[in-house]
């Protein structure tokens, strides 16, 4: 409980040196989030699931998922039509972006909601 401010403040500093930088190394975002649940853990314990909006089920989890990815497979979609309709050419991000904004994505939306409680 007395450290609680020494983690919290481990917890903000591993996302802020680990989280932005896709291009210096893609993988560090997920470095990152190992950093953040740790950090969290330690300054919550029993309280760090509520603390941070991560009670959520695997229902609602793969639900989150899939709808996502449908959303996300329709916006390439339509884009993709009207590009080759328009004669208009896109950047694609490679797997690597993917994976460093999915974790990227996590680590703000935990860190971002648990720092006004």
């Amino acid at each position: 409980m007395q450290y609680r401010i020494v983690w919290i403040v481990l917890m903000l500093a591993s996302v802020l040196a680990f989280n932005y930088s896709p291009h210096i190394a893609w993988w560090r975002s997920s470095v990152a989030t190992a950093f953040v649940l740790l950090f969290g853990y330690c300054a919550w314990r029993k309280q760090f699931r509520t603390t941070c909006g991560l009670q959520i089920g695997v229902k609602q989890s793969l639900s989150s998922v899939g709808i996502a990815s449908v959303v996300t497979i329709c916006s390439f979609l339509i884009v993709q039509r009207i590009c080759v309709s328009e004669n208009i050419s896109i950047y694609r991000p490679s797997m690597t972006d993917w994976y460093h904004h999915f974790f990227q994505a996590i680590n703000e939306e935990i860190v971002f909601g648990a720092l006004p409680i």
